[in-house]
């Protein structure tokens, strides 16, 4: 039996490097990562397409 306690406070999960995200800014929807966003994109869900294209490729490269 192992010694110590059990420590119920879990550490953040790791985020892969190439993850993008989906900001409201400039009168649309950017997608950036690390701090790096696209112009303006009229809808959310264009936005979300995009996004998803480009981490399709993105963890294709990993």
């Amino acid at each position: 039996m192992m010694s110590g306690y059990l420590d119920t406070n879990l550490p953040p999960r790791p985020r892969p490097g190439r993850t993008y995200e989906i900001v409201k800014r400039n009168g649309g929807w950017c997608i950036g990562r690390n701090g790096v966003f696209t112009g303006p994109l009229a809808g959310k869900a264009a936005a979300l397409a995009l996004c998803r294209r480009l981490q399709k490729q993105a963890d294709r490269l990993a």
